[in-house]
Parts: structure tokens; C-alpha cells; sequence
């Protein structure tokens, strides 16, 4: 088998090319507030992303949802107060999850979550720190036993 011959091209602009633009592109609803108002990316950037895509693992809402009142039609404008609150945490769950979840991983999740979709780019959290906390996540046992004994209103905790 040879060797894959990778198009350069893929991973920047060339040395020749300078021109390098500030349009922000990319889908609604997860750009990340510093790249929306300069145009320019960091690694953080992406991490804000990252943080979306969680919330709507964690909540089954997309990240922008035009049937929802006005301020409030992107996923983290709607979260953002249940974020601040961790007894508010099992409200952002998925209704189609009836419950049945390791609330101790949910509320680890949610906190993940919180941190990457910071307004502030250098509080959010490192991608090797993030790989981290999904190791352990992954790590965690999650039996039907552990769901069953875990549902919402079972045990009265978050």
C-alpha cells in the first residue's frame, strides 16, 4: 500500500497566498462569539462548538430553533439560565430519555457543556482536557441496573 499523498491545500493557504478573509461563515447557532464578532478563529472557537453540539446531545433541541421566543431562538440562549443552577440541570435533559440516565455523568456532561460555551474564550476548557473528561465518562459503568436506580424523582438528587 503507498503512502497517501496529502493535498496540502487542505490545511491552509499556500506561502504564496496572503490574502486571508474575515467573513464569518459556518451554521448558526454555533459560532462562537468572538469568531461571530471578529471574524477570526482560534482553537477556542472550536471548542464553543463543541459545547453546542453537546447541548443538543444532552437537550434533543437543535442548535437554532426559530419556534422558540424571540432572544431565546438559539440552543445556548435558552440553556444558559438552567446552566447556571445545578439543581435546574435535569431540565436540559432529553424528554425522550424518560430519565433514564446516570445523573452523576448527566450533571458532568452539562458542566462540560457550560464551560466550552463560555462567553470568555480563554476560560473554555483545553481540547486535551475535554478528551479527558470523555475517557472518564467513557470509563464510567452504566448498567440498565445504574439507569433504572438513577431515573429522575427515584432518588430526589441531580
Amino acid at each position: 500500500m503507498e503512502p497517501l499523498d496529502w493535498d496540502t491545500r487542505m490545511f491552509g493557504p499556500n506561502a504564496d497566498d496572503t490574502h486571508v478573509s474575515t467573513r464569518v461563515i459556518g451554521t448558526h447557532g454555533y459560532c462562537a462569539p468572538e469568531y461571530a464578532g471578529t471574524g477570526k478563529l482560534i482553537m477556542k472557537s472550536d471548542i464553543y462548538s463543541l459545547g453546542v453540539l453537546l447541548l443538543e446531545l444532552i437537550t434533543g433541541c437543535r442548535a437554532m430553533d426559530d419556534t422558540h421566543e424571540h432572544g431565546k431562538e438559539m440552543l445556548v440562549d435558552w440553556a444558559r439560565p438552567m446552566l447556571k443552577d445545578r439543581m435546574n440541570f435535569v431540565q436540559l435533559a432529553d424528554p425522550m430519555l424518560r430519565g433514564k440516565f446516570p445523573q452523576s455523568v448527566f450533571r458532568r456532561v452539562v458542566e462540560l457543556a457550560l464551560m466550552c460555551v463560555q462567553d470568555d474564550p480563554h476560560a473554555r476548557p483545553r481540547t486535551k482536557d475535554i478528551v479527558l473528561a470523555f475517557s472518564y465518562f467513557a470509563s464510567q459503568k452504566h448498567g440498565s441496573h445504574v439507569a433504572q436506580s438513577n431515573q429522575i424523582g427515584s432518588q430526589g438528587e441531580v
